[in-house]
């Protein structure tokens, strides 16, 4: 973006800043096209808009996964000390007994698991992986559905009996207002009817 937008050195500061801290920034801005200008853009868009159908099959699998890993790293949910194992692309519920078999065994105090594997996980082994996962130090979940996120935080909360909190953009993270109490934004917390920035299941 920088080639092609106008130096501002307060807005590269402060998205600079927020970066270092593992934030994510939207910067938002507006300029008035002439009509060749725009059908050149909208021609451009509209293609761009229509291979979003299939955004997941082009994102590389270990570009999924780098992503989230990443991320827990920069909010230290995960340090350099701790032990993390990977269940990801799992097709049948032979791979998931495995994989909780060797989880249970210890030597690994965190897990990252995708949604394709999860959507085993609950048809078969939800009370199990609940068991395993409780006691782990972080548990990520990366490409999950609004339902699943809502399922698993539901099912922690009640089986774990642990505050669980759900992080989502709000473009597709809306769960239900039986689910959702509090949401935080900033430094302030209250009670509301939709989601809309972080949502903490207690």
């Amino acid at each position: 973006m920088k080639n092609i937008i106008k130096v501002n050195d307060w807005v590269e500061e402060e998205t600079d800043n927020m970066a270092r801290d593992g934030l994510r920034t939207l910067v938002v801005a507006k300029r008035v096209l002439p009509e060749l200008e725009f059908q050149k853009f909208a021609r451009a868009y509209n293609k761009a808009r229509k291979s979003l159908v299939d955004r997941n099959e082009l994102m590389p699998a270990e570009t999924k996964l780098k992503q989230p890993i990443s991320i827990a790293f920069s909010s230290r949910l995960l340090t350099k000390h701790d032990h993390y194992t990977i269940i990801a692309k799992c097709k049948s519920k032979e791979e998931i007994d495995k994989d909780l078999t060797r989880l249970s065994l210890g030597g690994f105090n965190a897990l990252v698991i995708d949604g394709e594997s999860l959507s085993i996980v609950i048809e078969h082994y939800l009370d199990r992986f609940i068991d395993v996962a409780k006691n782990l130090h972080c548990l990520i979940g990366c490409r999950y559905s609004p339902t699943q996120k809502a399922l698993m935080a539901s099912r922690l909360r009640i089986k774990a009996k642990e505050t669980v909190l759900c992080i989502g953009d709000g473009g597709n993270d809306v769960f239900n207002d039986n689910n959702l109490l509090i949401l935080v934004l900033g430094l302030r917390v209250k009670k509301v009817h939709k989601p809309v920035l972080l949502q903490i299941f207690l």
